[in-house]
Order: structure tokens, then sequence, then C-alpha cells
């Protein structure tokens, strides 16, 4: 199975400064003319809109999550678990993997958890771009990040795992699922993983 590589960039010193300016002067007064009842300090949230759309302009949408899904790509196979880009082509053989955790987390849109406030049910999902596989290879230790694109892809790979991959060199290794936003995180050693976990997942 292969599964487009995540980089979540870094911010610089000013872009942190810049952001956090641009919250307080979004929410702050913005609750306190709710608060008091003031117009004026309201139109702080549409101005606050405004500024975050000319953030993401003027940092060329670095911060979005979309764009931080790439063109290269990692696969998971019977033998080898490969990285791929234009540049880089790693082979990592399952029988030289040490210390192997992977945190299959979420897929695109993927519900995280509900809420609701004032009548209205408020649902916060998952971009598919928090999973991670991390391991030790040469002695140096290795990190992916990865993006799922839909459930079944998640089911899948969960069921590679459960069939085998990688046995019996990572059965020590441990793979955290998040199932759904009741049951929420499960850890498993690789060689004792709950298959009707998958069927929980939704």
């Amino acid at each position: 199975m292969k599964f487009n590589v995540v980089i979540e960039p870094e911010s610089s010193c000013l872009e942190r400064m810049s952001i956090t300016i641009i919250v307080i002067f979004t929410f702050v007064p913005f609750a306190i003319g709710l608060v008091i009842q003031n117009l004026y300090l309201c139109l702080s949230f549409p101005l606050g809109i405004f500024f975050i759309f000319l953030f993401n302009i003027l940092t060329k949408g670095k911060f979005k999550t979309k764009n931080w899904i790439q063109d290269s790509s990692l696969e998971f196979d019977v033998k080898f678990l490969t990285y791929k880009s234009s540049s880089t082509f790693i082979k990592y053989k399952w029988e030289d993997i040490q210390d192997f955790k992977i945190k299959v987390t979420s897929y695109y849109g993927q519900v995280k958890n509900t809420s609701y406030s004032g009548g209205t049910k408020h649902t916060n999902k998952f971009q598919g771009t928090e999973n991670l596989v991390k391991f030790t290879y040469g002695g140096k230790t290795i990190k992916y990040k990865f993006h799922i694109g839909g459930k079944q892809l998640k089911k899948e790979l969960i069921q590679l795992f459960c069939d085998g991959l990688g046995r019996p060199y990572i059965t020590q290794g441990h793979i955290e699922i998040f199932i759904n936003q009741s049951i929420r995180y499960r850890t498993y050693m690789i060689s004792n993983i709950d298959r009707s976990s998958i069927d929980l997942i939704d």
C-alpha cells in the first residue's frame, strides 16, 4: 500500500507573532462585544477573517493542511517499507527495523469530536495528515508522517499488520489506532492487534 508523505512547515518567529496578534485581535474584542452588546467590537471578527485570508496569501498557503501533502510516498509491502521522492529512493528492510511504532490516527474527513453549542451541532474532523510511522534504522531515528485519503484505506492498512506485515521482525512494535470519537485511541503490540477494532472505525 502506498501513501503520500506529509511535511508540516516550520513557522518563523515573525509568522508565529503575526498569527498570535491576528487571533487576539479577532476573538478578544468580538467576545467582549458579545457580552456588552457592542456592534463595533463585534466587527473585529470579519476583519480578523480578512487578515487571516491575507496572511495565507502572504505565506503562499504554507499553513493550509492540503499543501502539506507531498508527491513523495511511503509504501508498505511484504519485504520493505519504502520511501520514494523525485530525488530519493530508500528501502528499509523489515528485518533491520527496530523500535517500530505506527500511529494510524485518521483518514480525511474522519470525525474527531462533536460538540453542541446553543442547540447547534459542531463537528471537528481530521484532515488525514495526522498519521506517523517511527522506527530506528542503522542507529538512526526515522520518522514519516503520511496521509490517508479514506476510511477503507485506513482499514486496509491496519489489516495488513493483522495479516502479518513485517513479522516476525517487528512483533514487539506498537500500533496506535484512533477508532472513533467514542472509543478514541487504542494501542496494541503488532503481534496482538485486535481485528475487531477495524470494524469499529467510523
